[in-house]
């Protein structure tokens, strides 16, 4: 679901959380929880204008088994 979040949000220049909330279908609680992972992980950045932006064409992941 984060994916799709960062997806959505590099496609749609959105400001607020509750404007990226209606515009992905999900309640602005769990959108606020999921922003500020992605935040804490350095996947989304807070811009000086309290938008955010995804600074990233492509995330590559490596599990170990």
């Amino acid at each position: 679901m984060r994916r799709d979040l960062l997806t959505y949000m590099r496609r749609h220049k959105m400001r607020t959380i509750t404007a990226i909330a209606a515009g992905v279908k999900r309640s602005y609680k769990t959108v606020h929880q999921d922003v500020k992972a992605l935040l804490d992980i350095g996947l989304l950045q807070k811009q000086k204008d309290d938008g955010f932006t995804v600074p990233y064409d492509r995330i590559q992941t490596e599990i170990s088994l």
